[in-house]
């Protein structure tokens, strides 16, 4: 299997620009047909629905996308206070399933980690499952009990 990855970045303070400089770099590197799955990291003036439409726009296909937002994101150049960082994967032969947990937990996460398990799991069935990226963006104090 060749798996390919793309990185595209920008601190542009305009969203769209922002979204064209990160975009146009990654498909300078991986063509739009072989996109398999989408990653996404920005800062908060970017954690907006929009941010996610401009980016399907942009890339003139549809794969999952997944990702958090945060206070910085790390970049070779260092930790940088505004931007977004898009990272594109072409992973052949390879089924995504995608799951989220709304921001408000239930009282016990262990539960409801049990619930993502069940959706992610559902689109899974006759595959081979061999990763899991977890994002607990904003759930950091549940992750253990999610996890479990």
């Amino acid at each position: 299997m060749n798996f390919k990855a793309a990185i595209g970045k920008s601190q542009k303070k305009d969203l769209l620009e922002a979204v064209h400089e990160a975009t146009h770099a990654c498909l300078s590197q991986i063509p739009a047909s072989e996109i398999t799955l989408t990653i996404v990291f920005s800062t908060p003036a970017f954690a907006i629905q929009s941010l996610l439409n401009h980016i399907h726009l942009s890339l003139k296909a549809y794969a999952p996308l997944i990702g958090c937002s945060g206070m910085h994101i790390i970049t070779p150049e260092g930790a940088q206070k505004e931007g977004l960082v898009l990272l594109l994967l072409s992973l052949p032969n390879v089924k995504i399933s995608c799951g989220v947990i709304g921001s408000s937990l239930p009282q016990d996460a262990f539960l409801a980690g049990q619930g993502l398990g069940t959706q992610l799991l559902a689109n899974l069935k006759n595959y081979r499952r061999e990763l899991c990226l977890l994002f607990s963006d904003g759930l950091s104090e549940y992750a253990p009990e999610l996890i479990k």
